[in-house]
């Protein structure tokens, strides 16, 4: 009996630690995002209240606006359009950095974004959507897999023969981003369809969202970089 007791506890005891450790992983900050999206998109009080606004209601009576507006979109397809790079490229970046760092880091690239709408752009009277964000995220995922957000003692999981391809890989797909990026901010109608695009989406587009998202997340890139390797010099002379 006392042995049919004690292993139903292991088993429990199992049970549990398999639970715990299913939530450490379960990228939580990446659905807390993806929650309010919707909820600022569906709930019109919300949309309202959130969405970030050009003039003195939107920079003065409201500062959580540059904040927050990202969260608002325009349009069913386009949250749906956000949202399906925002899920696995926020959980890929939580997974490496924690839900924590994840919300520190989408406050930094929507108040970036948010500055150079106001500096890239006149004549815009309201700003939504989470594609300035997520350029800056997707620079910061890249620019991981490359070796360029962190040194390569900072990354044991990589195989050392494969790192020079993933930062090959990881730099040529930002740089082709920015290219992009400028030809939009130059107005070269190179994009095909534009005007059909933004009629889908319900929202005018603004290149200088992109612009900035996409330097921002380099900047913080960069700054993991050397944050990391100090870090590492720190621990080389201190031991352990």
């Amino acid at each position: 009996m006392d042995r049919a007791v004690e292993t139903a506890r292991a088993r429990l005891a199992a049970l549990l630690r398999a639970g715990r450790d299913a939530l450490a992983q379960w990228p939580a900050g990446t659905a807390l995002l993806a929650a309010a999206a919707v909820a600022a998109t569906v709930v019109p009080a919300l949309s309202r209240a959130l969405i970030d606004l050009r003039g003195a209601e939107g920079d003065g009576a409201a500062p959580w606006r540059p904040l927050t507006g990202h969260l608002v979109h325009a349009s069913a397809s386009h949250l749906l359009l956000n949202l399906l790079v925002l899920v696995p490229a926020a959980a890929l970046r939580e997974r490496r950095v924690g839900a924590a760092r994840l919300l520190v880091e989408y406050a930094v690239l929507a108040v970036a974004v948010a500055a150079g709408v106001r500096l890239l752009h006149d004549g815009w009277t309201s700003y939504c959507g989470l594609s300035g964000v997520l350029y800056g995220w997707l620079a910061l995922v890249l620019l991981d897999l490359g070796g360029a957000g962190a040194s390569r003692r900072d990354r044991p999981d990589r195989p050392r023969a494969d790192r020079p391809r993933a930062r090959a890989l990881g730099l040529a797909v930002v740089a082709l981003l920015a290219a992009k990026t400028a030809l939009e901010l130059a107005g070269s109608g190179w994009l095909a369809g534009r005007e059909a695009l933004e009629a889908a989406l319900g929202v005018r587009y603004l290149a200088g969202s992109h612009a900035a998202g996409l330097a921002a997340g380099a900047l913080l890139a960069l700054a993991g970089r050397s944050g990391g390797r100090e870090l590492l010099a720190t621990r080389g002379a201190t031991g352990p």
